[in-house]
């Protein structure tokens, strides 16, 4: 059999899914704990597992024929399976690289059988040349290997011994998959069995599942689904990445949420809910207006998401088995570290003293030195509470030595980093980045929860420096109204509030920010012309749900422009959460006073400032 056959029987199955998979690898990518099954799963396969394997031939470049036994006698032979119209396919590459340099001195091997189609066939150059990968390239295989080997997916290797021995088959490791991708392997599956084989002792684990496009013909008739109808829709399989990409960063220990989603017996136990919330578009929230604006940190559930939970809910609610190397997404990072990686420098509450007000009992404040010693570009910013339900929000705001001396006080020019539930400002867009110079001050104002404190609750804030930004300077800028009062009873009143812009430029984000009284907000974009046009609409606004809206794509701003912000409050007894509706609301940074801040991030149309480097290395 040659390529051409062989690629009719490569089948992709579960189409609905890799439609959705190809869109997370290829296109935006969901946020940063977002995982999900592999396309199509099954048992991990045995066929010839301490067997010797039938010793396959092919055809080299010019014609000459080649067997694998020319491979072997000096050591493993590490036999993969590439298609490099599959994108998992695709993104081994580089690990393949690693491998080929890390087991270069034991004499190991590498064999790559190409099953890429002709008419992609200029990827695979594309993909060698980044990757130069220095194995034997194959091209085409024959009957032997399909019949030796029983490959069943693009990405599945082998590991043959010296004497020809099948050792392990399966995934290289559990990084990547049809629609998840982690930031670095929990385990190695090729690695550890090419180290075991090396000292003569066999693997711990001697097959997986490897993800990726089934090649049909050679997997059985039970082991792929069926047109006649969909597969089953299990918790472990489906349902748990689901929610763990969607649900379980607020349902979890400690979290926002008012149960747990962390298991399956805790689903089991709060259907009747997800099922209400779920069908109702309440969870997850999303509060945004979708008339106005695309947004590429949508958190609302597709239609094929929640034709996946009607499903499992109207089948019983099947528990599954999932493959062992198919991982689970972190749980919330106060237990499990940082959310976008590690950062390459941490500063760090623990040990300061906070600047605690008595007229503001909930709020306290420290100042942290950078004490860089140079100006830097910073890639992202993360704030890390040790206990999340200690700390109700954090914000971060840059005091730098060419800070006006009026927006040092109030943050509102200052805003460079926050946390809230919901809020996923850490990674700032490609391209972009933000200044800190030399000697500022980072200015944490955090919000507890009565009866905690810093004591309780110390904060960590992990710095990722970016090289000069290619697509301009990022700034957080804001449209404020300070002085203002909200009537006592009144359920509808509004504040607002205006930016102009001198220069033009590009908007990326919005980050609104009120308090308990909060219930709606509007940004409203006036152009010099006396254009309106609404790019962010919230009617219902979320005081425990504070989120950043990311533009899909930069919303244009000409010079002379105005963003106008309105918040409307509801001060009356119908609001639950509203601490007195006898009183009149002032402005103040106190959780019982009120805010009104549009936070927008914005990168200006003119030349980023002089070029800074990021260090290649800091201490962390």
């Amino acid at each position: 059999m040659g390529l051409q056959t062989a690629r009719t029987v490569l089948a992709f199955v579960l189409g609905a899914a890799l439609v959705s998979a190809t869109w997370v690898l290829a296109g935006p990518t969901r946020p940063t704990t977002a995982m999900s099954r592999p396309a199509a799963e099954g048992p991990a396969p045995v066929e010839g597992l301490g067997e010797p394997v039938i010793d396959f031939g092919w055809r080299g470049p010019g014609g000459e024929a080649a067997r694998l036994s020319d491979l072997l006698g000096q050591g493993p032979v590490v036999v993969a399976v590439r298609d490099l119209s599959c994108p998992v396919s695709q993104r081994y590459g580089v690990t393949l690289r690693g491998l080929e340099d890390e087991f270069a001195e034991a004499g190991v091997d590498f064999l790559y059988v190409d099953l890429t189609p002709a008419e992609v066939e200029w990827s695979l150059g594309m993909t060698r040349d980044q990757a130069e990968l220095r194995g034997t390239h194959v091209r085409g295989v024959g009957e032997e290997f399909f019949a030796g080997l029983h490959p069943r997916t693009t990405t599945e290797v082998f590991l043959i011994d010296g004497s020809g021995v099948l050792r392990y088959r399966g995934a290289i490791d559990d990084q990547f998959g049809v629609d998840f991708a982690r930031q670095a392997p929990d385990q190695r599956f090729l690695a550890d069995a090419i180290e075991a084989t090396l000292e003569g002792e066999s693997p711990e684990v001697p097959s997986t599942f490897a993800p990726g496009s089934y090649l049909a013909t050679y997997i059985g008739q039970d082991a792929a689904p069926t047109p006649e109808g969909p597969p089953v829709v299990t918790y472990a399989r489906d349902i748990r990445p689901l929610l763990e990409t969607n649900c379980v960063s607020c349902h979890s220990p400690g979290g926002s949420g008012p149960f747990t989603l962390d298991g399956y017996d805790a689903v089991v136990a709060n259907q009747e809910e997800i099922r209400s919330m779920v069908a109702g578009d309440r969870m997850p929230p999303w509060p945004a207006n979708p008339e106005y604006g695309r947004w590429a940190n949508d958190q609302r559930l597709n239609a094929l998401e929640k034709e996946q939970l009607r499903r499992w809910f109207d089948a019983g609610m099947p528990r599954g088995d999932a493959p062992p190397q198919v991982p689970s997404t972190p749980l919330p990072a106060s237990d499990h570290g940082w959310r976008n990686g590690s950062p390459d420098a941490v500063l760090s509450t623990e040990g300061l003293l906070p600047l605690s007000s008595d007229e503001e009992p909930s709020l306290e404040t420290f100042y942290i030195r950078t004490d860089f010693g140079e100006d830097l570009w910073v890639g992202g910013m993360e704030i890390l509470p040790s206990a999340l339900d200690a700390v109700v929000q954090a914000v971060v705001l840059l005091e730098s030595p060419d800070t006006p001396e009026e927006d040092r006080s109030q943050g509102l020019e200052g805003f460079f980093a926050g946390y809230a539930p919901g809020y996923d400002g850490g990674v700032f867009p490609k391209g972009m980045a933000k200044r800190l110079p030399k000697g500022s001050w980072l200015k944490l104002q955090v919000h507890y929860r009565p009866q905690a404190s810093a004591t309780d609750a110390p904060i960590r804030i992990g710095l990722t420096f970016a090289s000069a930004p290619s697509s301009g300077e990022l700034e957080t800028r804001s449209a404020f109204a300070t002085g203002f009062e909200i009537p006592a009873h009144a359920s509808h009143h509004a504040v607002t509030a205006e930016h102009r812009f001198p220069v033009g430029g590009e908007i990326h984000s919005f980050s609104p920010q009120m308090h308990l009284r909060g219930s709606a907000i509007r940004y409203v974009l006036v152009d010099p012309r006396g254009n309106e046009r609404t790019v962010l609409d919230i009617p219902r606004y979320y005081f425990q749900f504070r989120m950043r809206y990311v533009a899909e794509e930069p919303i244009p701003v000409e010079a002379g422009s105005t963003l106008k912000v309105t918040g409307w409050y509801d001060n009356s007894e119908a609001n639950v959460a509203n601490p007195d509706p006898s009183a009149p609301a002032e402005f103040g940074s106190e959780l019982t006073d009120e805010l009104m801040i549009g936070y927008f991030d914005f990168v200006a149309d003119q030349p980023p400032a002089a070029a800074l480097t990021a260090p290649e290395e800091r201490d962390r």
